[in-house]
């Protein structure tokens, strides 16, 4: 039978390495939901990781396999139930069209 996207998001795994407060690497990750220098949320499964701080810059992004690469001064990282922002990412409305 085939998966469903709920099965997909239960068997994804999310793993967290950050060094020296100066670079976080996360995967399991579904979508950016946004992001500037001082902040960046992703979609992990049904909750939205918030990561906080300063000069903070994506420098590695894919998508397929769920990885985010993330460098600057990371002052805090906060989970939250997100399944109602699921749907408004930001990669979600550039490719809405498609």
């Amino acid at each position: 039978m085939g998966e469903t996207l709920n099965d997909k998001n239960e068997s994804k795994q999310n793993h967290i390495t950050m060094q020296n407060r100066k670079t976080l690497e996360v995967t399991g990750v579904d979508n950016v939901d946004s992001f500037d220098e001082t902040v960046v949320v992703l979609l992990i499964g049904n909750s939205v990781l918030t990561i906080d701080g300063e000069n903070l810059h994506i420098v590695k992004l894919n998508v397929d396999k769920g990885e985010v690469l993330i460098e600057g001064l990371i002052s805090s990282l906060f989970y939250s139930d997100g399944e109602a922002k699921r749907e408004s990412g930001v990669l979600s409305r550039i490719f809405k069209g498609r």
